[in-house]
């Protein structure tokens, strides 16, 4: 009858729905803000699950059960334009005295957060997921580090050790004077330090701004499905890329 047939349509669109509020979100990145470790293009799952249960269509948390950690990769409404949603590493937490300097050097509460240039057989292991033409198109213009985020005395470090890219000419480099981070805020940063809008821009991250931390890459395509009849080029997939864990 009308019902059943009805409730069988209903049910998977409510459940799909339950999953993407809840749970878990596809989101794709539109921007290099976070190269080198996530493209233009990849597909990321966001685990909207991470930090707590959100009201639907709000800002405000049910319930929270974790804050988000320094080194954490999240999705987030943009400040001042809720409808624009951002992806940024986590740098700054409550309470912290943050600052960035001219030279790109980031200093977290009186400490210079280690930056060094890494080894061959460490770069060789990371451009293995990277394409060679953006390889070579990055080692051209920017130098790779890796920012090691560990701290013996915290717990606040999942993601101690992650490369960051930064211009091999620094004259647009923005310079951060000390701030206090207050309660219920973070400080964001792209990877790629010399080429992101964060909050060395746009100010400091309300919590509830954030929807959850991005979690998988699980789809990777040198052009935009989108704009290619909804598919991608088979010769296009980044194949060492799919199904990955985001650092």
């Amino acid at each position: 009858n009308w019902f059943t047939a009805l409730k069988s349509f209903l049910l998977p669109v409510i459940l799909i729905l339950a999953i993407r509020w809840a749970a878990i979100e596809p989101y794709v990145i539109p921007s290099g803000s976070m190269i080198p470790n996530l493209l233009i293009h990849d597909y990321i799952l966001v685990n909207k699950f991470a930090y707590g249960l959100r009201i639907p269509f709000t800002y405000k948390y049910l319930v929270t059960w974790s804050k988000p950690r320094r080194g954490e990769i999240v999705v987030f409404r943009n400040v001042g334009e809720e409808d624009y949603f951002l992806v940024k590493r986590v740098v700054g937490l409550p309470g912290d005295l943050l600052s960035y300097n001219a030279k790109s050097e980031l200093l977290i509460n009186g400490k210079s957060v280690e930056a060094v240039i890494p080894t061959p057989k460490e770069l060789e292991e990371f451009f293995a997921k990277i394409p060679l033409a953006s390889r070579e198109a990055y080692l051209e213009k920017s130098d790779f580090l890796i920012e090691n985020f560990s701290d013996p005395e915290s717990t606040q470090t999942p993601s101690a050790k992650h490369f960051v890219l930064k211009a091999k000419e620094d004259g647009s480099r923005l310079e951060e004077a000390p701030i206090q981070i207050p309660e219920g805020h973070y400080f964001m940063m792209g990877d790629n330090r010399d080429h992101s809008s964060d909050s060395r821009v746009w100010g400091l991250l309300p919590f509830q701004n954030i929807l959850g931390r991005a979690s998988f890459i699980w789809f990777s395509c040198e052009e935009d499905p989108a704009n290619s009849h909804d598919f991608c080029d088979p010769r296009r997939l980044r194949f060492p890329r799919i199904m990955t864990r985001i650092n």
